[in-house]
């Protein structure tokens, strides 16, 4: 924390916050966000069992569904 600090930096993140969604998207799409490090696995629309299984078997990970 301290070199957060030091460094004077700023966190944004996106959490139930109206209007901050576009920020975060547009973010990513010009890649001032590198989501490579942050997300482990994609799954579609088709596979939301295998994900609420996948959620369910990896209690340790932290798990978002996006739709």
């Amino acid at each position: 924390m301290s070199l957060v600090l030091d460094k004077e930096l700023t966190f944004k993140t996106v959490f139930r916050y109206r209007h901050i969604y576009p920020m975060a998207i547009d973010a990513v799409a010009t890649g001032k966000v590198d989501l490579q490090g942050i997300v482990t696995d994609v799954f579609t629309l088709d596979e939301a069992q295998k994900a609420m299984d996948y959620s369910v078997n990896n209690k340790a990970v932290d798990f978002f569904i996006l739709l």
